[in-house]
């Protein structure tokens, strides 16, 4: 078999062409329902996110600083009420309540130092723990593993400073009543 070429006529083509001009000239897409979207910047807009966690991780975090510094001020206070009858013998022999408050919130001052330095270095490993999951576990959450821990000397010093002023200050604010207490129940101790 002796397969035969077809050959279009010239006027079949400029009449294809023409039919074709018509059509798309004729035809809208948009209102046959066929939908052109931006799908780049939707997908950018998209991938931003609408929820803006950050504040939600600063009200959390500022209840549990509250929380810490009530509990370490009534377990300060706890202290001083264990030592009443120290802080009786110091009054009876001529302390003035300013030198003994002077002398609790210098044990204040080393208690929270001691703890600011553990606390700066147990943030920093539990940052680096987080950020090894995030490398591994969670690796669906983020889209990375380039993922490292840069811990700010500046900023941990400031949590660390921040610390201390705040743990001296609710220590401070628990030491009014007992310091300043009547001798004869000082002397007596705790009840």
């Amino acid at each position: 078999m002796v397969s035969e070429e077809r050959q279009r006529p010239a006027g079949l083509d400029a009449a294809a062409s023409e039919v074709a001009d018509t059509l798309r000239a004729g035809l809208d897409p948009l209102a046959l329902g066929f939908v052109v979207y931006p799908a780049r910047t939707l997908a950018l807009e998209a991938s931003a996110g609408a929820t803006d966690f950050g504040l939600y991780f600063i009200y959390f975090s500022f209840f549990l600083v509250v929380s810490a510094l009530l509990l370490a001020s009534l377990f300060f206070r706890l202290g001083v009420e264990q030592r009443l009858r120290e802080l009786g013998l110091l009054r009876a022999t001529g302390w003035t309540p300013r030198a003994i408050r002077r002398v609790f919130l210098s044990e204040a001052l080393v208690l929270s130092v001691t703890g600011s330095a553990i606390g700066v270095a147990g943030a920093i490993a539990y940052a680096w723990l987080i950020m090894l999951g995030f490398r591994t576990l969670w690796i669906d959450a983020v889209g990375t593993t380039r993922l490292a821990l840069d811990p700010s000397p500046v900023t941990l010093a400031a949590g660390a400073a921040g610390g201390i002023l705040a743990a001296l200050l609710s220590i401070a604010w628990t030491l009014r009543a007992p310091v300043g207490s009547p001798l004869p129940w000082a002397a007596a101790g705790s009840r």
